[in-house]
């Protein structure tokens, strides 16, 4: 969950609370945390692959109702045999109190990453529960394959031991160099943006997607027979990172299609459908019944546009 509880200079933090609880990890089968992954744009100056490859830093602040070493992972996407991964560890010395925590990653100048694009080149991964088959790497050292389970050296704290334990990150920052510098704050609206490349929704900020949650888009359509229509288009406000998967929510009772007002009150499309789907733009045609050709109707309804990673 996101909360208002965060150090000085931070609003929220991200939380997880144990609710149900998992003692003895498997051998194999168990694992849970959390991932950021990096996009390749993002990544590529770091010329991984080559003898120029540049150290980073990794910069976060942590707490938890358990303390102890907790282990953690970055991880290069790709390569030849597999993934490559860079484990650490941190330690949390009391109770819920805020620690900032510093890594530097030397840079790989064996293993380029899968993308230098938009797919994933690298991700960052923190562990609140981890099996032993998982900790086989080395902390402080590029491990040569991930498939051989090399995700971190040890299985560090299980908060899932505790019921009600909590974890807590926030003020997290990766960056090209070899020492951390203050926290890079943007505006909300050049923040905002970046995230849209992600992430749309034509929900208010804060309110979540579900049918019935919003008034939402309304406009309106033509009819080109009785049961069809010619497509609407909306522009999304920034060019996402790819053609986006696409989900419709209702405004009016209806549940994953648009509502639409054909004089005697509004009542559910037969279908809500995406034409030529497109990075930049939504184009959605209606479907429903007793339309006349070339009459125009109302709409009303929500989306989300997702190109996450």
């Amino acid at each position: 969950s996101q909360v208002q509880d965060a150090p000085a200079g931070f609003t929220y933090s991200l939380k997880q609370t144990v609710t149900a609880t998992q003692a003895s990890p498997t051998a194999t089968g168990h694992y849970y945390g959390l991932c950021q992954q990096i996009e390749g744009y993002n990544f590529a100056d770091l010329a991984y692959g080559t003898a120029q490859a540049a150290s980073a830093v990794l910069s976060f602040w942590v707490k938890s109702s358990v303390t102890g070493t907790f282990s953690a992972s970055f991880i290069l996407t790709g390569g030849t045999p597999g993934e490559k991964t860079y484990p650490f560890t941190y330690t949390i010395a009391a109770s819920n109190t805020w620690t900032q925590v510093i890594i530097n990653i030397p840079g790989n100048t064996s293993t380029a990453p899968t993308s230098v694009t938009n797919g994933a080149a690298a991700r960052v991964e923190f562990y609140t529960l981890l099996s032993a088959g998982y900790a086989t790497g080395t902390a402080g050292t590029w491990n040569t394959n991930a498939s051989a389970n090399q995700y971190a050296s040890t299985q560090g704290v299980n908060l899932f031991a505790t019921s009600g334990a909590t974890w807590q990150i926030t003020g997290v920052q990766f960056e090209k160099g070899s020492t951390a510098t203050a926290f890079d704050y943007r505006p909300y609206s050049a923040e905002l943006q970046l995230c849209q490349r992600y992430f749309i929704k034509s929900f208010e900020p804060g309110t979540a997607p579900a049918n019935g949650a919003a008034a939402g888009i309304n406009g309106t359509f033509t009819a080109y027979n009785a049961t069809n229509s010619y497509g609407i288009v909306l522009t999304y406000p920034v060019q996402m990172r790819s053609i986006p998967t696409v989900s419709f929510y209702g405004v009016n009772g209806s549940t994953g299609v648009w509502d639409v007002y054909k004089g005697a009150g509004w009542g559910a499309s037969t279908s809500t459908t995406v034409n030529s789907p497109s990075s930049t733009c939504l184009s959605v045609f209606i479907g429903s019944t007793g339309m006349t050709a070339w009459a125009s109707y109302l709409l009303a309804g929500n989306y989300t546009a997702n190109a996450e990673l």
